[in-house]
């Protein structure tokens, strides 16, 4: 009776925890589905400061026109990124967009070994490309910094905590991947998804089968006389 009592229990934390992860993966579903809605949609918005301060994942991906100023001197690598299958680096600039606040540009791809050279960015200017909301890979613990002899910075990861106090100035939780027409960029090909929207969906009816399949197994359990 014990053991009985014992994987029905079990069971039922199994059909629990498949019936999240189902939920989970439509959740998925819907914000890939936004994300492909903001890849064909060719009109720049104007997005707010106080929009731009708030972790909103409805700006993933938003096509948008930025106005501010480049300060190249504080450019940044970001490390480990791949462009049609080749390992190399991203280049970030700092876009200030007043006294406070900074939105980071994602200014595209380079192969190392890479020298940066000041492109001459220096009047305000209005820039155009997506917003990407910033997150934090669970894989990697630190960002890993370090400076090279020429005092640029590289990073494994973006850490917004690490770079406000470094520069003194709020960052901002979104970085803008420059759209290919724009002057002063790299290797650009961004990929805005890469699991359709209906595999979600299909992972999870697969993740709710599993949940029906435990609650049949529980109820036979449950009917047993052993």
């Amino acid at each position: 009776m014990k053991n009985k009592f014992f994987i029905f229990l079990i069971l039922m934390i199994l059909a629990s925890l498949f019936v999240v992860l189902g939920f989970w993966q439509l959740n998925r579903a819907k914000e890939k589905q936004q994300l492909l809605q903001h890849s064909h949609h060719s009109i720049r918005q104007n997005v707010s400061l106080e929009e731009l301060k708030k972790e909103n994942k409805k700006l993933d991906y938003l096509p948008v026109e930025i106005r501010g100023k480049y300060d190249e001197d504080l450019t940044f690598f970001l490390e480990n990124q791949f462009y049609h299958h080749q390992l190399g680096l991203h280049v970030i600039t700092p876009f200030i967009l007043n006294e406070k606040h900074i939105l980071l540009v994602d200014r595209g791809w380079v192969s190392p070994p890479f020298v940066f050279s000041p492109y001459g960015f220096s009047e305000h200017k209005i820039i155009q490309g997506r917003l990407k909301l910033i997150k934090k890979n669970p894989f990697i613990r630190e960002s890993f910094e370090k400076i090279d002899s020429r005092k640029r910075l590289s990073m494994m990861q973006y850490d917004r905590v690490y770079l406000t106090a470094r520069w003194q100035k709020s960052v901002l939780p979104f970085v803008l991947l420059l759209d290919c027409q724009e002057v002063g960029g790299y290797g650009r090909d961004w990929v805005i998804t890469v699991i359709s929207p209906s595999r979600h969906q299909g992972y999870a009816v697969q993740w709710f089968s599993l949940a029906l399949l435990s609650l049949i197994i529980s109820f036979f359990i449950l009917r047993s006389k052993k």
